[in-house]
Order: structure tokens, then C-alpha cells, then sequence
């Protein structure tokens, strides 16, 4: 049994990170239940990283999130502006896709000063970086090669699919997201820059660059929609975050977050659901993401030339009733096959279903090009794991080893006192098999549900006895809410597919209900006892080429409030809307098994930085005078000794929160991605306090890296 020292800790040099780390890190162990942690250090293989240091790298522009974290093998580091007030001057009142120019990542100090946060109006409508300038590589609405617009899907006819009625899910070439970049066969400074645009429909960009000189800005040789390869898979739906698998494929994520609602899909204005007089107070989970559907429709080249219905509380609707999109051909991971082709249209897009249908954030491939793991945004969602059959595993493109295999969902086992901090909270993790089945037979079940309209939601009243024939589109409502839409999977057909599973588990599932887990996960997983209470899980990264026994899987979660601040479940945490970054230690296969809390933000921080004096840890009383964190600082009484002491306070869930500067901790992880020095790269998407005027960059050194 490995076990901790406290007086090891408390032997080295005091300084305001190094309370910060024993503190945390006594705390939790004293709340798992042993105090140790399982297996030697050599058995473990991972190094004591607990005391780390936390620097801003970059404040980006008022309204904008920090989204398209990628940091190349050469050290080029792109990350994009989205969402940015229309009030900041230009360029930064635009969706921006951007490069950090005049420095190498690889090549950055640990102790490099933080930038400060903006002072003025001015300053804060800038992106300000640490070290080198960022550089605006293209915005949405941008002019292509071919003439469309960058970012914003159209009808088969050309015609912007925002200038159509309907409602809109995300203002379009307004919210880049994910950065992938694939150099060029012939030479590292020059490449394609895949970008994702969350919107529905969704749509990926790609940008030819070239680097003049090292660490200089970059030309852009040329600007693309990726729409024919997209269109030839139904097109792509809220494309979020994304990785580049190991091989130099880039893989878009589709959140749709409108998975929970599928039943009200083909309804005519769907996303009024929530106002029918059929559906509870409490509303449809993942309504919001129906918003943009008929817009989907509008896209495949739908028509609206169908029966004029009244919505109820929201006028009448004319129905797309020839072309409509099939739900369950959304809410994938989308593999960007021959990414450096000459001629985009030769681009070769495929969903990987095998990986399970949810609100995707991201995934990530791990080096045995076997196992992946995904991410899945929202409330109340699961964590997923991948596991390729041997006969594919590491066999070319992630298209191939991604074709056949098993589909896990987590089962988390909190460690530590319910209720208790984030900061001194972790989980153990088992992973329970869903399904397995390869891509060709996952396509022939999602076939079946191709030509479903809006017409057939009203026929729901002729399919059923439970209504007449005259029945209103709020009784249709009632009954789809209570008891599934007869033309899409029933809540009867998982509860059928879950007894069997009880039975026998995966290799007893009757042929026709072995689609249930990989069409309807989130559902399926719920039934079989898996956690679905993660909240906002965001970006999830390795450092490429890492090794088992020495790195750990990264996962920020945006939020730990909702499903998992509350006092029932697998998660019952004190949360908060400040969100943690948590890390996975990599086992052998490239599993993991356990969840660890390595940077948690706001009240609950457990490491501090940003403020003008993060480069000196060994800093004295004289630097931070007021800071909660500044171990040397004095009490209300004049006993130094008064911020180590709050720390010790804030490290056995005494700390009332009111003592810390909002500014100078993480506020809502996004994005983040590993360096290949082991450092992680974090990115916000926050409104809170201390960051509303700058969402942040910051760069977490473990220590010993």
C-alpha cells in the first residue's frame, strides 16, 4: 500500500501552492475511506503530482468562450473566438478562427508571467495572450474557394438555411468550436485546419495554411465547406468539440443534445414542446435541442408543402412532409477519413456509430488505436468507453478499428463522505458492456427509420387505440410523452431490450432489440444501472503517445451542480457552477478505473493562479497581502499564518467560500488538451464572477512534468 507522508509534505519549502496541494490531497485521502491509495508507487507507476502551479495564458474577448483547443507536435497552437459580443470592435465581433503567432508551446516557460485580467472596456474586447499575438485565420461568413460561405450550411439550392423560417438552434458561422490540424504529407509547416461550427445543421470548414518561418503567421492558401463529404452522411448535427486520431484523422463530435426528446422529433415545431398543454410543467429534457430540426429537413432539401396544423400556443405550421431527417443518423462521432485530399469533395466522412448516440463532446482514441473514450455534454449524461474486436484493433484508420466492437457505459463509485467537496471528492469507475455490433448493421437499424415525416406525428392518432381519430396535436403530445412515438424505439422496446439484459447480459438480446443501446444509449445505460448523472462533461485529452502507468486521461466537468450536487444517486457531491478538471490514470489496455480531482475551481479551488506574482511560488509575506491563498498571510488577530490556515479550513469542508479571488481560479473547464510536456491547456466557457468579461486560458503544470 502506498501511503502519504504528511510530514514528507510538510518538510519541503512552505509556499502557497504547496499548501494548497497537501491540503487538498490530505483531505481527500482522509475521506476515502482508507486514507491510502491502492498498489505501491511502483505498481501505480504514477508520479505524486498533486503540487502543481496554474498560469493564464490568454483572456479572450468579451462574450466569447474559449473554444478549438489544438496544440500540433511542432508546438502551433490554434484556438478560435466564439460567440463574441456584436458590440466589441473588429474583428472580434465575429466568429473567429485564430493561431497563436511568435511562440513555439514546446518551447514555453513553466514560470512564464500570467496576463493579467482587462482593466478597461477596451482591453477586455481584445484577445491578450502571455506570450506571442493571436492571429485571425478566418471568420464565419467568410467567402470560400467555391464561393458559399465559411461555416454556414445551405439548402441543396444554395440558399442559407438562417434565411429560411424555422426556429435556430445557434446563429450559423457565429459559433466555431473544435480546431484539428493535419500537416501536410510533404512538410509540418504547412496543412489543413479542420473547424467545427456548433450549429443545427452543422457544418466543418477546412483551411489550407501555410507557416512562414518558425513560430511566424500563418497564409491562408485556402478556405472550404466541407458539405459534399457531410452530405453524403445526411449531413452533421451541433458539431462541438473534436480530437485528431492517432493516425491523422480528425473526428467531429455531434452533441445532440436533443437525444432525450426524440420521441417529439417529426412533431411540427418541435421545439415548442414544452408549451403543449400535454407536457408537465417540468417540460421535455433536451427540448432546447430540437430547435434547428426542421432546419435539418430544410437542409436535405425538405419542402415545406404539407397540412397546416395548429401548434398549441404557438400559431399554426405548415409540414415538411417529403424529406425528413432521421434522428437517429445524428448524435455521432464523425471520422474525417483522406483529410489532406486535394479536392475537399473527396474528404470521406463517416459516422461511428459503434461509439454510441448521445450528446457527444468529444472523443478520444488512445495509442493501441483499440480504445476510445467519449464525452457527453449536458445534465444528467454518461461517460463511454470503446473497445475495437482484436481483428480490427490498430488496423488502419480509426474508420477501421472503429468499425467492430463493444460499446461500455461508467458505473461511478464515490470515494469520500457524500456531499463532500469536489476538491476532496473521487470516483471509481467499472465499466459496464452496453452492446456490440460493427457499422454495417448499426446503418441497416437506423435504415429502418429513414422516411419518417411530420405527417406520420399526426398519424400517431390513427396508429393507436388510445386516441381518435380527431384527436389534437396536444393530445398526440400527452400520449407520445407517456408512452413513445409508435414510429420511432419505445420506451417498451428498452424496458424489453433491459429484461433480457438482466437475463443474460449482452449476448442474449434478441436480434431485433440488439439496436436499442447503440440508437438509444443514454436510455439503455439508465436501465442497466449505469451513472447518468454527470453534468456539462466536457473536453476529454491525452498526451499524444501516452503510456499506461505514467499519463492520465483529462476531463473537465463545466459544472458539478444538478445531478451531481444532490443527496441521491452514484454522485452526491457539495457542487457547485464552478466546475473541476479530473484526472483519469491510465491502466493497463489503456483503461481507467479511477477519477481523481486535479484542478477544481471557485470556492472549492484547490489550486490558485493568474495574479502577478504566479511565476515566484517561493514568493514572501510581502506579494499577495489580501490573497485567501497566501500562507504567510496575517489573521484578524495579527497571527501569520492566516491564509494556511483558511486553506486548512477549505480542505475539511469548512470553508465557507466567500474568501477567494474568483479572477485568479478556473471558472467552467471546457476545452483542454495535454502537452506533450504533460502540461494541460484549459479553456473556459464561464459568466461567473472575475470572468465575465474574460473567459480564460490557463496552463496547469503537474508538478514534476
Amino acid at each position: 500500500m502506498y501511503r502519504y507522508n504528511i510530514n514528507e509534505y510538510m518538510g519541503r519549502k512552505v509556499t502557497r501552492r504547496g499548501i494548497l496541494a497537501v491540503t487538498a490531497s490530505t483531505a481527500f485521502l482522509s475521506h476515502a475511506g482508507t486514507g491510502t491509495m491502492s498498489g505501491s508507487s511502483s505498481d501505480r507507476g504514477h508520479e505524486d503530482e498533486e503540487e502543481g502551479t496554474l498560469h493564464r495564458f490568454a483572456t479572450s474577448a468579451t462574450g466569447a468562450e474559449v473554444t478549438g483547443l489544438y496544440v500540433t507536435e511542432e508546438g502551433q497552437f490554434f484556438f478560435n473566438v466564439q460567440h463574441p459580443s456584436r458590440e466589441n470592435d473588429d474583428p472580434y465581433n465575429e466568429g473567429t478562427i485564430g493561431a497563436v503567432v511568435g511562440v513555439n508551446m514546446n518551447d514555453l516557460p513553466r514560470d512564464f508571467p500570467s496576463v493579467q485580467p482587462s482593466e478597461s472596456e477596451k482591453q477586455a474586447a481584445d484577445v491578450r495572450l502571455a506570450r506571442g499575438s493571436y492571429q485571425v485565420l478566418a471568420q464565419g461568413g467568410d467567402e470560400t474557394d467555391s464561393g458559399e460561405s465559411l461555416g454556414i450550411p445551405t439548402t441543396p439550392d444554395g440558399t442559407p438555411v438562417g434565411d429560411l423560417d424555422g426556429s435556430e438552434y445557434s446563429e450559423y458561422g457565429y459559433w466555431p468550436d473544435f480546431n484539428g490540424f493535419v500537416p501536410d504529407d510533404e512538410a509540418s509547416d504547412e496543412g489543413y485546419l479542420f473547424t467545427n461550427f456548433e450549429t443545427q445543421p452543422g457544418m466543418v470548414t477546412r483551411l489550407h495554411l501555410r507557416q512562414r518561418g518558425k513560430n511566424g503567421g500563418w497564409e491562408v492558401v485556402g478556405a472550404e465547406n466541407v458539405d459534399e463529404p457531410l452530405r453524403r452522411v445526411e449531413g452533421t448535427n451541433i458539431n462541438c468539440f473534436g480530437s485528431v486520431s492517432p493516425e491523422g484523422v480528425p473526428m467531429s463530435a455531434e452533441e445532440q443534445y436533443s437525444h432525450p426528446a426524440t420521441r417529439f422529433w417529426n412533431r411540427p415545431k418541435p421545439a415548442t414542446i414544452d408549451d403543449s398543454p400535454g407536457i408537465s410543467e417540468d417540460g421535455v429534457q433536451g427540448s432546447f435541442g430540437l430547435n434547428g430540426v426542421e432546419k435539418q429537413a430544410l437542409y436535405l432539401g425538405g419542402t415545406r408543402d404539407g397540412e397546416e396544423v395548429d401548434v398549441p400556443e404557438n400559431g399554426t405550421a405548415t409540414l415538411i412532409s417529403d424529406t425528413y431527417a432521421n434522428p437517429y443518423r445524428y448524435g455521432h462521432i464523425v471520422a474525417m477519413g483522406n483529410p489532406t485530399a486535394d479536392d475537399v469533395t473527396d474528404v470521406e466522412a463517416t459516422k461511428l456509430t459503434t461509439f454510441g448516440r448521445a450528446a457527444h463532446e468529444v472523443a478520444v482514441v488512445m495509442p493501441d488505436q483499440r480504445t476510445a473514450y467519449t464525452s457527453s455534454d449536458g445534465t444528467g449524461k454518461c461517460f463511454y468507453k470503446f473497445v475495437a474486436d482484436e481483428d480490427v484493433a490498430g488496423r488502419g484508420d480509426v474508420t477501421e478499428y472503429g468499425s467492430k466492437g463493444t460499446l461500455y457505459v461508467a458505473k461511478a463509485n464515490q470515494q469520500g463522505k457524500p456531499n463532500g467537496n469536489p476538491a476532496e471528492v473521487g470516483f471509481e469507475l467499472d465499466w459496464i458492456p452496453l452492446g456490440h455490433a460493427d457499422l454495417d448493421e448499426i446503418e441497416s437499424w437506423i435504415a429502418e427509420y429513414d422516411g419518417v415525416t411530420q405527417a406520420d406525428y399526426l398519424a400517431i392518432r390513427e396508429e393507436v387505440d388510445a386516441l381518435d381519430d380527431d384527436a389534437s396535436l396536444a393530445d398526440i403530445d400527452a400520449y407520445v410523452e407517456e408512452n413513445g412515438n409508435p414510429f420511432y424505439i419505445t420506451p417498451e422496446e428498452v424496458d424489453a431490450w433491459a429484461e433480457q439484459y438482466e437475463d443474460g447480459g449482452i449476448g442474449c438480446i434478441d436480434e431485433e432489440l440488439r439496436r436499442v443501446p447503440f440508437l438509444e444509449t443514454r436510455r439503455a445505460a439508465a436501465a442497466v444501472g449505469a451513472t447518468d448523472e454527470f453534468r456539462k462533461m466536457e473536453g476529454l485529452n491525452i498526451r499524444t503517445g501516452a503510456v499506461p502507468g505514467e499519463d492520465f486521461l483529462y476531463m473537465a466537468i463545466s459544472e458539478t451542480s444538478e445531478t451531481m450536487n444532490d443527496e441521491e444517486g452514484d454522485i452526491q457531491l457539495a457542487g457547485d457552477e464552478w466546475g473541476a478538471v479530473y484526472r483519469l490514470p491510465l491502466e493497463a489496455d489503456y483503461d481507467v478505473s479511477r477519477m481523481e480531482p486535479a484542478v477544481v475551481g471557485g470556492p472549492n479551488a484547490n489550486i490558485c493562479g493568474g495574479c502577478p506574482y504566479d511565476a515566484r511560488p517561493d514568493s514572501k509575506s510581502s506579494v499577495c497581502p489580501d490573497c485567501g491563498y497566501n500562507p504567510t498571510e496575517e489573521d484578524e488577530n495579527g497571527t501569520s499564518g492566516g491564509g494556511m490556515k483558511k486553506l486548512g479550513k477549505a480542505a475539511s469542508d469548512l470553508v465557507t467560500g466567500d474568501d477567494f479571488e474568483e479572477e485568479n481560479v478556473i471558472s467552467n473547464p471546457d476545452n483542454l488538451v495535454v502537452m506533450r510536456d504533460k502540461r494541460v491547456i484549459i479553456g473556459e466557457d464561464t459568466s461567473n464572477e472575475g470572468h465575465e468579461n474574460d473567459n480564460m486560458i490557463w496552463i496547469y503544470t503537474p508538478e514534476g512534468c
